[in-house]
């Protein structure tokens, strides 16, 4: 299974009712789902309490990150804890030093004590912000750069056995980086949302397809889909019409299902997948994502369940 499976397999699973419900099974799968696209403090520690996995570091950058998150004191405090007590029984629990120092000593203050190590976001320092950028501005060009595979100016000259396994190497190690760098990316990414919400970089990964590699744990198409969400979130819903041509089949189930789009407006999206051909079908079929459309009608409309 690749990065993509795992996508395709959250978005059909996780979000089929017009909101995230966390499947039976309570086994490690969709612990990245969880822990980056439930909605609020209260939806993580219901997770918790029923015994499904969430990975404790992303949890941790969430809650110092996302005011949004919301709950209360209490319920907030207890989640911390629970993460920290997580943390500490980790075999894994070093922290991966990058070029940001003051990224990796704000990473190491919240695994530490589950917030930033600065009051709010009018005390953080000129360098943290300067790095957060450099942060988003090395994952958006180099991850995303926007080398889209129905391009144009694309050289068809077919590559040499040797070209091949250069890229494919390259891709790897680039893989690695990120993965290495991710919870960095993720701080930066969350921040700058608050920040400087129409930073275009954040648009930049929300549409671009990333470098030709994807890992199981797909982190790289987690980070599309948040953003692309904080989109829509931020500029409107007009947002996800104007870009329709430039989103994959399963993101626009996703943004479906998770912008709570109307019935109305998810059976204009059904015509627009139908007769005009919008969306990217590289990994999802025009027909499935059409009939789990009409699922998600059916959620929205009669509050369905799967097991109905």
């Amino acid at each position: 299974m690749c990065g993509y499976c795992t996508e395709l397999n959250s978005v059909r699973y996780l979000w089929q009712n017009g909101r995230l419900e966390p499947v039976e099974e309570k086994d490690w799968y969709f612990n990245e789902s969880y822990s980056l696209e439930s909605a609020d403090v209260h939806q993580l520690y219901t997770l918790h309490q029923q015994g499904h996995p969430l990975d404790a570091k992303l949890v941790l950058i969430r809650l110092a990150c996302e005011p949004s998150l919301g709950g209360t004191e209490h319920v907030k405090n207890y989640l911390i804890q629970a993460m920290l007590d997580q943390l500490n029984t980790e075999k894994n629990k070093d922290n991966t030093s990058s070029p940001w120092l003051w990224l990796d000593n704000a990473l190491s203050h919240i695994f530490q004590h589950g917030h930033l190590p600065y009051t709010d976001n009018t005390a953080f320092p000129a360098e943290f912000i300067q790095q957060l950028d450099q942060a988003l501005n090395w994952a958006a060009d180099t991850v995303y750069p926007g080398l889209h595979l129905d391009d144009e100016n694309e050289d068809d000259t077919p590559k040499s056995e040797q070209q091949k396994q250069a890229e494919h190497q390259y891709n790897l190690e680039l893989a690695e980086l990120l993965y290495q760098r991710f919870h960095h990316v993720l701080l930066a990414v969350l921040l700058i949302q608050t920040l400087e919400p129409e930073h275009p970089k954040l648009a930049q990964i929300a549409l671009n397809y990333h470098v030709s590699f994807t890992l199981m744990r797909g982190s790289e198409l987690t980070l599309r889909r948040l953003l692309q969400y904080h989109c829509v979130k931020y500029y409107g819903k007009n947002w996800l019409w104007q870009h329709l041509h430039r989103l994959e089949l399963q993101h626009i189930l996703y943004l479906a299902a998770r912008c709570q789009l109307t019935p109305a407006e998810i059976t204009e999206l059904q015509i627009k997948l139908e007769d005009e051909f919008v969306g990217l079908d590289y990994f999802m079929t025009r027909k499935d994502c059409i009939d789990a459309l009409t699922r998600l009608i059916l959620a929205v409309e009669f509050g369905f369940g799967f097991e109905q």
